[in-house]
């Protein structure tokens, strides 16, 4: 006949399953100390399955109290205390010893070399020597030189999975990361550490990869073109306030008239500016190198100036062309402007000598 068995609390190490198997359906409430289950659909997640037969010590037949012969769990038996601790009904027996019922029908007056303990892990948790990574159960024996060995059952109840993510982000541009951290140049030491609601702490680690354009003007004696052929380009003109040429958004660029010219460059979104070169090209010996110094760069207070020429003019040009300061010198070789009051971005300072015009750029933190 065909039919169905329910189970909670029994022992049935002993039982050969695959009869009882045979004859119908199985299911369980737990708390069972199962032999081989044959198929572990069945199985409740507080059974214990195919443990060694030496934690298992059972004795003879005795009269163990109640009605009959029975066997008892010996000291050490996994039985021992870990019933379902909301079952408080009477065991076959005896009042119930200890903190929670025995498993099977007998309960042993013994429950003192059986403890239990219920952890939940993040990722995996080391337990009697080993790594576990999955929910289940860990039977673990403590040695005793004056007593019996104890035995302590590990219940792992769950295991929370923690993250180790990388941000990684290119930018022409400095940025401020999740840590409300400006970054300036490549890095890929700063990290964050999340601890989510189970208690696993997860990381993201920033690698940050600053792009920089090159600048570099290519000339020669028909026109000017820049290093980035893909680039978007405004020329402009040095030597009369930076201002733009008009129709010149393509390279290679060849100017209107003898002077001084610069390029801003713009790769998607990446802008930068170059620095100013004379057109036509001048040879070495026609030109004479002034000498000229901007001291510090970056700045964020102020900048000196020098050159081996004497200085006549100094001009601080924005980005978009516009001037923004206008110091006038008598043929000083050294000068100083304020720059606190500028906001931080890139400037072109167009320095005027006796002889010549110069350009550099000047980057303001």
């Amino acid at each position: 006949n065909q039919g169905s068995l329910h189970v909670e609390g029994n022992l049935m190490i002993y039982n050969a399953m695959s009869n009882i198997g045979s004859q119908g359906t199985i299911t369980s409430s737990g708390y069972n100390l199962i032999g081989d289950p044959l198929q572990s659909s069945w199985i409740h997640p507080t059974d214990i399955i195919n443990p060694s037969f030496s934690y298992i010590p059972m004795g003879a037949l005795a009269d163990n109290g109640g009605v009959g012969l029975s066997r008892a769990p010996l000291p050490g038996n996994l039985a021992i205390n870990l019933g379902n601790p909301q079952d408080t009904s009477l065991p076959f027996n005896r009042s119930i010893v200890g903190r929670r019922r025995d498993i099977g029908a007998v309960e042993t007056n013994d429950s003192s070399l059986i403890s239990i303990s219920t952890i939940s892990a993040c990722d995996s948790v080391y337990i009697g020597g080993q790594w576990y990574s999955q929910t289940g159960y860990v039977i673990d024996t403590i040695p005793s030189q004056q007593n019996s060995d104890s035995v302590h059952i590990t219940f792992i109840s769950s295991v929370n999975q923690s993250f180790h993510k990388v941000d990684s982000i290119s930018d022409c541009m400095p940025i401020t990361w999740i840590d409300n951290v400006v970054y300036r140049a490549s890095t890929s030491t700063p990290s964050v550490t999340y601890t989510a609601a189970s208690g696993c702490d997860s990381t993201i680690q920033l690698f940050f990869t600053r792009e920089y354009l090159d600048t570099t003007l290519i000339v020669s004696a028909q026109y000017i073109v820049t290093n980035e052929p893909s680039a978007n380009v405004q020329w402009y003109y040095c030597d009369s306030n930076f201002t733009p040429v008009p129709n010149s958004s393509s390279q290679p660029f060849t100017p209107p008239s003898p002077g001084f010219y610069a390029a801003v460059l713009d790769v998607n979104g990446c802008i930068d500016t170059s620095e100013c070169i004379q057109w036509p090209p001048v040879g070495l010996n026609e030109h004479e190198n002034t000498g000229i110094t901007v001291y510090p760069n970056p700045a964020s207070e102020s900048v000196l100036i020098s050159s081996r020429e004497g200085i006549t003019q100094v001009e601080v040009i924005s980005a978009n062309g516009s001037t923004l300061l206008t110091k006038k010198t008598v043929d000083s070789e050294q000068t100083q402007i304020n720059v606190q009051h500028l906001p931080k971005g890139l400037y072109i300072l167009l320095i005027s000598t006796e002889n010549t015009i110069e350009a550099h750029r000047l980057t303001i933190q």
